[in-house]
């Protein structure tokens, strides 16, 4: 008897972008799309850039965009709360405004967080009208949190996990069973930024040099070696 139903797999094409301060990050899922980079001239336009990069036809037949956005300007909101007020007053409420040419938008939730940022209003746009639901706004604070509780198992007293990308440091603060006490971001210029900000958001009842510290991203080697003259024990995820 012939066996009856669908057994092909289907995989979904997901492009993730970086919008950071010099540019832009592509990453696409797919195995025959490689992963490319563009990045601006200080004269560029960004969106003319960014149209550019899906005129070729490199990026097409998309299921998901998700739109990662880099930037120290960011409040981290619980989900279940993001309803109770406009993107714009959850950034008021740490003293940051968005410019007349910038949208405050509340991220996707992931992990039941939220992300409120602003972006410029003309890249916005562009997004929501060319991709409409199948794009998701998103912090890569994000990234850092779905790292952290698929590859870290809580002991101890807690552990501090860090996302270091070009221009800002992500961190998240873990209690002993894991759950997040603090996630905070800031902008880095080197390791010695890391070190103080762990030191400024380690708990009072431990010393921060028994919690382990992760690293996530793709260039934790630029930083481990001297994380490690301070902490005990420092891993990457």
């Amino acid at each position: 008897m012939p066996v009856t139903g669908n057994n092909t797999h289907t995989t979904q094409k997901i492009l993730s972008i970086r919008l950071r301060r010099d540019g832009l990050s592509f990453y696409c899922t797919e195995e025959n799309i490689s992963p490319r980079e563009v990045l601006f001239a200080d004269h560029g336009d960004k969106l003319s850039a960014l149209r550019s990069v899906f005129d070729d036809g490199t990026y097409s037949g998309l299921d998901r965009i998700n739109i990662f956005v880099d930037t120290a300007q960011c409040v981290f909101i619980p989900a279940e709360v993001t309803d109770m007020a406009l993107p714009e007053h959850w950034l008021a409420e740490m003293s940051i405004h968005t410019a007349p040419d910038e949208t405050a938008v509340i991220s996707a939730p992931s992990s039941m967080i939220c992300a409120a940022f602003a972006v410029d209003t003309a890249i916005y746009e562009w997004v929501e009208h060319k991709f409409g639901t199948s794009a998701e706004w998103l912090s890569p604070m994000h990234e850092l949190i779905a790292a952290a509780h698929g590859s870290v198992t809580p002991s101890g007293k807690g552990y501090f996990a860090v996302y270091p990308t070009n221009d800002n440091i992500y961190i998240m603060a873990a209690t002993a069973d894991g759950s997040a006490s603090a996630l905070e971001v800031y902008p880095l210029k080197s390791t010695a930024d890391i070190i103080y900000f762990l030191n400024a958001l380690c708990p009072t009842e431990c010393k921060c040099n028994d919690m382990t510290v992760y690293i996530h991203g793709d260039r934790p080697p630029r930083h481990t070696r001297f994380l490690r003259r301070y902490f005990k024990k420092v891993k990457t995820i």
